[in-house]
């Protein structure tokens, strides 16, 4: 287990689950607009009813503490209310991104075992095959997100009409999410997230980002996917935190679509990835109105080019405000606050629940300025890999400290520059992509010998997935025909953008 360090404790102290953020918030303003989708919007009394409602639903179905739930879902208002009731429940959330191909969530779900699985209708076909892979592994019962599935439950069936004020209490050391992520030896492991991390992950990013003294007229703007750590923490616990409302969107829309909600919703805070600001750049030159109001534009997930900073600066009178975290981390370790002029090029300071260090291969401090080896420890940490004791052994060591894979520097004022990656791993729009994992997917097509995966850098789109392969003696592969098959095995990201056949 991670023995945590003596740091702050947060400006809200931790109350025995983390949806009790929900409750805080609706006590305090009951009536404000908590959280928004295209079809809905609801305030915080309504959000926390319907939040009570599916927790009995959830109850009524025999679901208890420590059972997984399996969530694929784009955004959408069920994943929010799904993802608060399982932790008042005190059950495990297993938010799996639903473009996933069965091949890569075979591995998932026989290591986790969920008793339940939500599932978009979209993603139905995904799910079976993948048990069909898997027959030793029951199925778990299935409830259907929009639209309603003939033959099965639906979301709707088991939103109770009792509200249920149950929230189970949770340790902050009690396990609230498995989120699968470094997949370096060619399997996703599954970061093990507490209550407790996640709880001063969101705490202390709404007090880097938020007045919480005063939020009336605040509203954020999520522009990431709920399933990833960084949409969910940082778009909409950390705005839960702080009692402002927030819109998530999924990522790749239109300018236009974007503009239209920053509009509409009077937005004051952004959060995304590098790749939607820059879209945006264009659009929001145009709409001098929109930049009055913006606060923040928070981003991370990949390193933001020199040129898009200075773009927003010197254009926009806009500063994209960057910083670094990885899942383990819950995911935030650090930030340019927004009370102090930014750092362009630096991912600023450790937020308060967290330290880091920089070391070298041997483990050693290197000191000021030079580069090594990123290490946290702190209160938003995981406390392992799911069911993965010796790998866990091997990133965290007895005293709490966490390799992260990652290469920085540290300067005299305490402000991280990150410098690239130790681990194999590419980042292809802030999502991870591990190279051996790839390798292990597309090398089971019946005709291929070999296959190696690796990065190419592209002036503009930063890093793309290529690959080279080898045809069995005898076989012949078309690069169309590979892609093709592509498709049916990996998720659309981790496609190789360029295929040799050797």
């Amino acid at each position: 287990m991670n023995q945590k360090t003596p740091l702050k404790a947060g400006s809200i102290p931790y109350q025995g689950n983390l949806s009790l953020l929900l409750d805080r918030a609706m006590e305090r303003f009951p009536d404000r607009e908590a959280i928004g989708f295209a079809d809905e919007v609801l305030s915080f009394r309504a959000f926390h009813e319907r939040v009570c409602r599916l927790t009995q639903g959830l109850l009524d179905l025999g679901l208890g503490r420590g059972d997984r739930v399996l969530l694929m879902a784009h955004n959408c208002l069920g994943f929010a209310v799904i993802a608060h009731a399982v932790f008042r429940v005190g059950a495990v959330l297993v938010p799996v991104n639903p473009g996933v191909r069965p091949h890569e969530l075979v591995h998932m779900a026989m290591e986790t075992r969920p008793r339940l699985a939500f599932v978009e209708a979209r993603s139905l076909p995904r799910f079976f095959k993948t048990y069909k892979l898997v027959p030793s592994v029951s199925i778990p019962t299935l409830v259907t997100i929009e639209p309603e599935i003939p033959l099965t439950i639906h979301l709707g069936d088991i939103d109770s009409a009792r509200p249920c004020e149950h929230c189970a209490r949770m340790d902050e050391d009690d396990l609230a999410m498995i989120v699968y992520t470094a997949a370096g030896e060619g399997y996703a492991l599954g970061a093990e997230l507490t209550h407790g991390s996640i709880f001063h992950d969101a705490v202390w990013l709404a007090d880097a980002c938020f007045d919480l003294s005063n939020t009336a007229g605040e509203a954020a703007l999520c522009v990431l996917p709920l399933y990833h750590c960084h949409g969910f923490t940082s778009g909409f616990l950390a705005p839960l935190a702080a009692a402002v409302p927030t819109y998530p969107i999924d990522a790749f829309r239109e300018a236009h679509e974007i503009i239209a909600v920053i509009e509409a919703r009077d937005i004051t805070q952004i959060v995304s990835v590098p790749a939607v600001y820059a879209t945006l750049a264009r659009s929001l030159e145009e709409r001098p109105d929109l930049c009055a109001r913006l606060k923040n534009c928070i981003t991370g997930g990949a390193q933001t080019p020199m040129e898009l900073i200075e773009r927003y600066r010197e254009r926009l009178g806009l500063d994209l405000l960057e910083g670094y975290g990885l899942t383990e981390a819950s995911p935030v370790v650090t930030w340019n606050p927004s009370d102090r002029p930014p750092r362009p090029g630096t991912a600023g300071l450790p937020l308060p629940c967290c330290e880091l260090k920089i070391v070298d291969d041997e483990g050693v401090d290197v000191g000021i300025d030079r580069e090594g080896e990123i290490l946290v420890r702190g209160l938003n940490l995981f406390r392992g890999y799911y069911n993965q004791p010796e790998k866990t052994a091997r990133v965290l060591s007895p005293d709490g400290w966490f390799r992260t894979g990652d290469l920085g520097i540290l300067d005299r004022d305490g402000y991280l520059t990150w410098k690239g990656l130790k681990k194999d791993m590419i980042n292809v729009f802030g999502l991870k992509v591990y190279p051996r994992e790839v390798e292990r997917l597309l090398g089971t097509h019946p005709d291929v010998e070999w296959v190696r995966v690796y990065a190419e850098e592209h002036d503009r789109y930063g890093a793309l997935v290529v690959c080279d392969l080898k045809p069995k003696p005898g076989r012949s592969i078309t690069e169309r025909a590979f892609r093709k098959w592509c498709r049916q095995m990996v998720s659309s990201y981790k496609i190789p953008r360029r295929i040799t056949v050797v």
